[in-house]
């Protein structure tokens, strides 16, 4: 899609906030989930019973402090995904979209990995969030490594990628 359509032939400006965009939209959805069941819990605590070390889990701050690290990583993951989708689209190099997707299916084989091995405890949850923060730091170095290389089209306007109208001359 994005080889045929103007997605793919977006500008570095536009490309990344398509990127961090993706990122936050995730995280928010998230969130939002996240505090829906908190709130039935706490409105309705006899429908949705927390068992006591969820209980304790929700008192300790470093414990919240496990799904704050994550989107924020997560976010670099995205937007350097994303980045190399229409880097690759742009350049006509598949090679580019696989190593995306090579990227995203190794963070989501650590997520999947951690749920399997019910990896919730305090000490496993920051060994799997540490995984997704060192995935972060290498979408981080990504991003600033691919802007250098990206290919140039005239700077951003108003109405897209392209060319800016000259001024009007005065005389």
């Amino acid at each position: 899609v994005m080889r045929y359509t103007e997605l793919g032939q977006m500008s570095w400006k536009h490309a990344l906030a398509f990127g961090i965009g993706f990122g936050a939209v995730e995280s928010l959805a998230l969130g939002a989930q996240s505090l829906a069941t908190t709130v039935a819990a706490l409105a309705a605590p006899a429908v949705v019973p927390l068992p006591p070390e969820t209980i304790a889990q929700l008192n300790n701050p470093l414990y919240g402090l496990t799904a704050i690290t994550e989107r924020f990583f997560a976010v670099l993951l995205h937007t350097f995904s994303n980045l190399l989708i229409i880097y690759g689209a742009r350049t006509r190099q598949a090679r580019w979209f696989w190593l995306a997707f090579a990227y995203k299916t190794g963070i989501d084989t650590i997520a999947a990995f951690a749920q399997v091995q019910g990896l919730v405890t305090f000490p496993g949850l920051w060994a799997s969030e540490a995984f997704v923060v060192l995935w972060g730091v290498v979408g981080w170095l990504g991003i600033r490594w691919l802007r250098p290389r990206w290919p140039a089209d005239g700077e951003d306007t108003p109405d897209g990628p392209g060319e800016a109208a000259p001024l009007p001359s005065a005389g």
